[in-house]
């Protein structure tokens, strides 16, 4: 192809990412289409970095098109890759989210090492807050007696559930605090949603403080079968079943997260919203949390951030962000911690 020809598909590109960039601003209850192409971001912010180094080489002067659209795309660029410097030791306040996977209860190997394992991070893992989502607790149980346990070293918490076996043992999202519990509650979706956002009200050097923990809607995605199916009449119907339950998730999250800002604006005080957003950083969900607080990892990070532990490594689904007022000064996913399809996220705070 001629330059000329490259110089179309440049500047097709760059009028798409364009485009693409509004698409977080809508909500995916209000038009579906937008928030399926959120997932087409990362890839043009990928085709407008090729464009740059291919032109910088070949015509310096085209290099500045999608140039340009970068620009105009930084936040969605700080969203996918950040570097800060200068990590604090000194910290007002240390929030882990994590999401356990019920710690594997019905995982048939290694069991028992892997609720040991989970346990044991907890406990040492020196954090103020634990939010923790697909908490599992059989209090008949050795193994999964396991807010007993963790109590130990967290005397507070609040454990939201109306889920139980037949056994007895309980499902739902759990906070641990070394801080006196306020006040706590939940914020109430449909009747038939699993998902859940539960809150606790605590006092840090004097401030009120209140933190979410969420666990939005998921897509449960089978991926295994996905990356396992074959080229045919099946697998067209697997993609077709996939894309069904991508949009129907993004819609009921952006239902949640909506729910879930309202609520957080009643509040007078800083606020940490943590938890498994089961969204990208490209998305409705994401965006519009980062439009009123900070995201921690952006802030104080460094690197990509993945925090999924499953056949597609490169998601960003688990998140913190915070008030205005409080200054993130440590954020990282701690990636030697395997017993869940997630890695717990860690950060922590100063107060000002």
């Amino acid at each position: 192809m001629n330059k000329n020809t490259w110089l179309y598909i440049n500047f097709s590109v760059s009028v798409l990412s364009f485009g693409l960039y509004f698409c977080p601003a809508v909500s995916p209850s209000e038009n579906s289409f937008a928030g399926l192409c959120t997932f087409l971001i990362p890839f043009f912010l990928v085709f407008n970095l090729v464009f740059v180094l291919i032109w910088l080489f070949a015509e310096p002067l085209f290099a500045l098109i999608s140039t340009i659209t970068l620009i105009f795309g930084y936040k969605f660029l700080l969203a996918s890759l950040t570097f800060s410097f200068g990590f604090s030791t000194n910290y007002d306040l240390k929030v882990i989210n994590y999401n356990v996977k019920i710690f594997n209860y019905y995982s048939k190997t290694n069991l028992p090492k892997s609720v040991e394992e989970t346990l044991k991070y907890l406990k040492n893992s020196n954090a103020d807050i634990l939010c923790l989502q697909e908490f599992y607790n059989d209090k008949n149980s050795e193994s999964f007696c396991t807010i007993k346990k963790i109590a130990e070293k967290y005397p507070y918490y609040y454990f939201s559930n109306d889920v139980r076996n037949r056994y007895g043992a309980q499902f739902g999202v759990v906070i641990f605090s070394k801080f006196k519990i306020k006040n706590h509650g939940e914020v109430s979706f449909s009747e038939k949603s699993k998902n859940k956002v539960s809150y606790i009200d605590i006092e840090v050097k004097n401030k009120k403080t209140r933190i979410y923990n969420l666990h939005l809607q998921s897509m449960h995605i089978d991926t295994e079968q996905l990356a396992e199916s074959k080229i045919n009449k099946s697998s067209g119907k697997n993609i077709f079943y996939a894309i069904k339950k991508v949009k129907t998730g993004m819609q009921t999250r952006a239902f949640q997260i909506d729910a879930v800002l309202k609520h957080a604006s009643d509040f007078e005080g800083n606020c940490i919203i943590a938890g498994d957003f089961n969204d990208l950083p490209y998305s409705y969900t994401y965006q519009k949390v980062a439009s009123e607080y900070k995201n921690t990892f952006v802030s104080a990070g460094n690197g990509f951030g993945f925090t999924f532990n499953g056949l597609i490594p490169f998601l960003r689904i688990d998140n913190q962000f915070c008030s205005k007022d409080l200054k993130p000064v440590f954020a990282k996913v701690n990636k030697k911690i395997k017993n869940s399809d997630h890695f717990p996220l860690e950060c922590a705070y100063q107060f000002k």
